[in-house]
Parts: structure tokens; C-alpha cells; sequence
């Protein structure tokens, strides 16, 4: 979370570390908001502000992260 990401490939791993650590969420969510089946947060405050940058950059870089993440291969 706390590389920039400054390419598709960079928003890719990003995604995929996300993934991988059982935290992927929907880019258009807000952090603070997400939450595991057990309601508790699935971030602290010092990942949402993180997130938050992050989230901003893969958007500069990836024309759809939405639909990268529908169609991306879970592993």
C-alpha cells in the first residue's frame, strides 16, 4: 500500500496484493466503509489515508480498475 503506482502494471499488483491478502474491495468504495463478514473494519485509519492515495493514483493510470477487477484471474 505504500508504493505509488504509477502504471497499469503497478494498479494491477496493487489489485492483486489486495486480493491475495483477502482485502480486495470495490475501487469506488470508500476504505473506512469495508468491513469483514463479522462487520470490523477491514482497515485501520493509516491504511484508508494509503488506500485513498492509492486508489486516486490507479485511476490516473487505468482507464477501468472496475472492470480489471471483475475480469481478473483469482488466485
Amino acid at each position: 500500500m505504500r508504493r505509488p503506482i504509477t502504471s497499469e502494471a503497478d494498479a494491477r499488483d496493487f489489485f492483486k496484493g489486495l486480493q491475495r491478502g483477502g482485502k480486495l474491495f470495490h475501487p469506488e468504495d470508500s476504505p473506512e466503509t469495508v468491513v469483514d463478514r463479522h462487520g470490523n473494519a477491514l482497515f485501520n485509519s493509516e491504511e484508508v489515508i494509503l488506500l485513498r492515495q492509492r486508489i486516486d493514483e490507479v485511476y490516473a493510470v487505468m482507464a477501468d480498475p472496475c472492470n480489471y477487477i471483475l475480469t481478473m484471474e483469482i488466485t
